[in-house]
């Protein structure tokens, strides 16, 4: 019985398992269609492939003939009465004896319904200077316009890219200036390495990770905001970029890579963030105008990271106080002392000091310093509340500004409390202004006659009637957007008009 019972359990099993045999093979049949490779067909110079839907191809070759020297390249919205809706691999790449001509491309009209631009696309088009993206592309691939050494301009990445693929822009070495929209959320190593020429760039609040080698020889770049969202930055993510001047890593920011920062021979000021706890290998390496640098408390590992000319501002008994101290840094407590490998501790260098004494590193109430590409105003000079006045640019002719949140001098901090009054008057070129969360006051035609200036990004949610001068805003670029914190929408609509700002001036959060 045992064994009887024993044999049907075991014809059961074999007779499920032969249905599920018989079934897999039926769908095997049925999907081989789809499987195979789609049949290539050509219409004119277009090679394409008709998508599983029927209704839509994908472009899989431009036939560039022998000889042809096409200015302008118009993709077709329709093969054979279907919506074209990618642009596939190396579509116009073409490698060999006809890479010649393909160069002679020099702008590329892509229309509005195309929703694909896959890997390699554009790659290798030396001589394209011009390419629309429209509103529909939804996905760009890695390496799309990689080598497109002439493409020049200003890239506007579409709404709905939520990923900048590694290579997409390298070497695009005319390329001068890209929008990235809020849905990017990643940006992969080398997207734009060896832009040279590229000196705008905004990274979106939604960002969370910029890959290794990303902005590698951006050498134009002179400051780039880092969004409080980004958690992990890559290797060699800025280095030999040139120009670049200063650099906030946001909070949340635990690891610094290696070569992050090497070869930065112009960068003066770095706010390296309390949650860091790892400075690896190479990070600030030739970084030759970087006299000093504030190391967090957090940070336990330091891996030959600087140069040995640097001043490393340590907390007393840190693990960065004892690795200056082994590696024969030249370091200062923070509060309290200053040493060098061939001088003991001597008294404070960054000790707060109401003597006045002119060898300290705090500067008196009414000082005038030079930071972040601006004069500013100390208005306090205690420990741990030690503020500035932010008074004016550089130049007049400056275009877009950034005003840091704090500044350093000579090892001391500061916090930016306010904006002078007319610290921007007719500022005529002024384009785009940042108002970093620490302001407090804005003075009176802070950014009055700005007629140029058409986008202002406001953090601070301290600002009030009170606070803020008469005509601040008044005569502003009358299409202006202003972006400012959610929790105040409302009441900075009412407060930004009292202040001069126009009717047609869109004020959103």
């Amino acid at each position: 019985m045992r064994k009887e019972k024993r044999m049907k359990e075991m014809n059961k099993k074999y007779a499920v398992r032969g249905i599920a045999s018989v079934m897999l093979m039926w769908m095997l049949i049925f999907m081989l269609p789809v499987l195979a490779k789609a049949e290539e067909k050509t219409e004119g110079r277009w090679k394409y492939e008709v998508n599983e839907d029927g209704q839509t191809v994908t472009i899989t070759k431009y036939r560039v003939w022998f000889d042809e020297r096409d200015a302008t390249v118009e993709i077709p919205a329709k093969l054979e009465g279907k919506d074209v809706i990618a642009i596939g691999n190396e579509a116009f790449y073409i490698p060999g004896d006809q890479e010649r001509t393909a160069k002679y491309i020099k702008e590329i009209i892509i229309p509005d319904g195309v929703k694909r631009i896959d890997h390699a696309a554009f790659m290798n088009c030396t001589e394209l200077e011009k390419i629309n993206i429209p509103d529909s592309v939804q996905y760009i691939g890695s390496s799309a316009f990689l080598f497109c050494e002439n493409l020049k301009g200003t890239i506007v990445l579409p709404n709905s890219i939520t990923q900048v693929e590694y290579s997409t822009f390298s070497e695009c070495k005319q390329l001068q200036n890209v929008i990235i929209p809020d849905s990017v959320t990643t940006i992969d190593e080398d997207a734009f390495n060896g832009c040279s020429n590229l000196s705008q760039i905004e990274l979106p609040n939604t960002l969370t990770e910029i890959g290794s080698s990303v902005f590698t020889r951006c050498k134009k770049i002179t400051n780039i905001k880092i969004p409080n969202s980004v958690v992990k930055i890559g290797k060699a993510a800025f280095a030999f970029c040139e120009n670049l001047i200063e650099i906030e890593l946001p909070e949340g920011i635990t690891n610094i890579e290696s070569n992050t920062f090497t070869g930065c021979t112009n960068l003066q000021e770095v706010h390296l963030p309390e949650s860091l706890t790892f400075i690896d290998f190479m990070a600030f390496r030739e970084c030759t105008s970087l006299d000093n640098i504030i190391i967090p408390k957090g940070v336990d590992n330091i891996y030959y990271a600087f140069d040995n000319s640097i001043c490393l501002n340590v907390y007393q008994n840190s693990y960065a106080h004892q690795y200056a101290i082994d590696n024969n840094f030249k370091y200062r407590i923070i509060g309290g002392t200053v040493s060098t490998p061939d001088q003991p501790e001597t008294p404070g260098i960054d000790a707060p000091s109401n003597s006045n004494n002119s060898n300290t590193g705090w500067k008196k109430p009414g000082e005038t310093v030079k930071a972040s590409k601006g004069t500013y105003k100390v208005t306090d000079a205690k420990e741990g509340n030690s503020t500035v006045t932010y008074l004016k640019p550089e130049n007049q002719k400056v275009k877009n500004i950034s005003i840091p949140a704090n500044i350093t001098v000579d090892g001391v901090t500061y916090k930016v409390t306010a904006i002078s009054a007319k610290a921007f008057y007719q500022c005529n070129r002024l384009t785009k202004i940042v108002i970093p969360a620490s302001v407090e006051k804005i003075g009176k035609q802070a950014f009055s006659e700005c007629k140029k200036l058409k986008s202002i990004t406001i953090k601070s949610q301290k600002l009030t009637a009170k606070n803020v001068g008469s005509k601040a805003f008044k005569g502003i670029h009358q299409k202006a957007v202003i972006k400012v914190p959610k929790a105040k929408l409302k009441d900075y609509k009412k407060l930004l008009k009292a202040k001069g700002v126009g009717k047609k001036v869109k004020i959103k959060k």
